[in-house]
């Protein structure tokens, strides 16, 4: 396979089929692309203002618990845009996938992040006393 300048992994003869990082890229939708790139920026911000996500989560012990909930639930969106974006990769179906059927995924994890965040995020606070 000839190199086109393009990220190609290659290891068709043990059944895993080859992915091109633009054909990843270019059929992103103007909405996609917003929310891809700010749950990178929001990435980067955890990780260098807040010094990761294990140093957010012991900061927010000592928050109240509406701006720890806020934080949990602002993090969570844009978790639940990476694992959609991660799953339209992975799935072989995924890339025939609308904006309506991709934004419903990305509900649909954002629900769940949310619960089992906050709701081990209070689990935690009532173990520590904190309330």
């Amino acid at each position: 396979m000839a190199d086109q300048g393009r990220f190609t992994l290659r290891a068709e003869p043990y059944g895993i089929r080859t992915m091109f990082l633009s054909s990843s890229v270019q059929p992103m939708s103007t909405w996609r692309k917003l929310a891809l790139a700010a749950a990178a920026a929001w990435a980067v911000l955890v990780l260098f203002i807040f010094g990761g996500p294990l140093s957010l989560m012991k900061k927010l012990v000592d928050w109240p618990l509406a701006y720890a909930v806020a934080m949990q639930i602002v993090n969570n969106v844009f978790g639940a845009v990476i694992i959609a974006e991660l799953l339209r990769v992975l799935i072989p179906s995924g890339a025939s996938w609308r904006d309506t059927r991709h934004f419903r995924i990305v509900g649909v994890v954002w629900v769940v992040m949310t619960f089992l965040s906050v709701g081990g995020f209070i689990l935690m606070k009532r173990a520590l006393h904190a309330f």
